[in-house]
């Protein structure tokens, strides 16, 4: 896949790759110490380490010291043709190669001439990738107007899929527990399905199938659930402030079939886990209660559904390639044990 980088900038462009020019994890443009550092805050970090290694990575991109010219000529890159129009004079300033696994994707971040950022690009070229992108596609469009980014281009690129959307311009959602209130109301904005059965909800049903042990968990759940909008990786990283409340990005984990309570499980745990370095069992309880609280549901239902949104989580970390001993993976182990019973 890293033979696609370099396409999205001009020939002649000036390029830092880090941490090293031959596996690179992130390619920024710039002239200027100052514009490489801007350039490169698309560098992700959550964990305390994380941000530790975001903070090096940035630093040794500002310096230049890895830089190189693409080219010799000044020329168009190729996937200017796919903006047909669109984000007129925009420039690709960083580009993104995520986590190696099967759901590999490139995330490109492109800026205006006067340095404001225009919009995002996503490729990707493995089939699990593809299919991730297709679903974010998807779910962008059918999302009511203003709490998530705008499709403007969804196609084939080289060997895959291209995905431009919109910018988020905003603040970021401070890591804090508990959220503020915009996040609660941003859930409650997502839209609903109908009403099943618990051992009939479609998420139910997926969990069960591939955790057969989680059906004893459900006894406080009995009656009927909604389906949801869920985003599937709802953590404060990939939220942002704006005039009218909180805006959603990164929709490739999505579904139209999510449960109640999932995404706000979630944001508390990964929260917890990645930057407050908490204990699965100790999250689980402070998350279970932020639940209950929200939907109104006793603290067993909270727990249970706490519970399940790690099993989904777990799950999902399985799809993209993570073993069970990595990091996170093994942290949600801890609780899923008789899940798999």
């Amino acid at each position: 896949m890293t033979d696609v980088l370099t396409s999205f900038f001009a020939d002649g462009t000036r390029v830092t790759a880090v941490p090293r020019r031959d596996d690179p994890r992130l390619v920024v443009a710039g002239a200027g110490v100052g514009e490489r550092w801007r350039n490169s805050s698309l560098f992700p970090g959550h964990s305390r380490r994380g941000r530790l290694y975001r903070a090096a990575m940035r630093s040794l991109a500002a310096t230049g010291l890895l830089q190189r010219r693409i080219g010799d000529e000044i020329e168009q890159p190729s996937w200017v043709r796919f903006l047909n129009g669109e984000l007129p004079g925009a420039t690709a300033a960083a580009v993104l190669v995520g986590t190696a696994g099967p759901t590999q994707m490139i995330t490109v971040e492109l800026r205006n001439p006067d340095g404001r950022i225009a919009g995002y690009g996503k490729y990707a070229e493995l089939p699990k990738a593809i299919t991730r992108l297709l679903v974010e596609a998807d779910t962008l469009r059918r999302l009511p107007p203003g709490i998530a980014p705008l499709v403007l281009r969804f196609g084939d690129w080289e060997n895959g899929k291209l995905l431009l959307t919109t910018p988020v311009v905003g603040h970021k959602v401070s890591p804090t527990l508990p959220p503020a209130p915009a996040v609660d109301e941003y859930l409650d904005q997502l839209p609903r399905g109908g009403l099943y059965a618990i051992r009939e909800h479609p998420m139910i049903r997926r969990l069960v199938e591939h955790a057969p042990g989680c059906a004893v968990w459900l006894g406080p759940l009995e009656g009927s659930w909604p389906t949801v909008v869920q985003h599937g990786d709802f953590a404060p990283w990939n939220l942002r402030h704006v005039d009218h409340g909180i805006v959603a990005f990164d929709w490739e984990y999505a579904t139209t079939e999510g449960f109640p309570g999932f995404d706000l499980a979630y944001y508390w745990m990964q929260t917890q886990s990645l930057v407050q370095s908490r204990g699965p069992e100790r999250a689980l309880e402070a998350a279970a209660g932020a639940v209950s609280s929200h939907l109104r549901e006793s603290p067993a239902a909270g727990r249970v559904i706490a519970k399940l949104a790690m099993l989904d989580a777990f799950l999902i970390g399985r799809e993209d390639g993570h073993p069970d001993d990595f990091p996170n993976q093994a942290w949600r182990l801890e609780l899923l044990g008789d899940a798999f019973a």
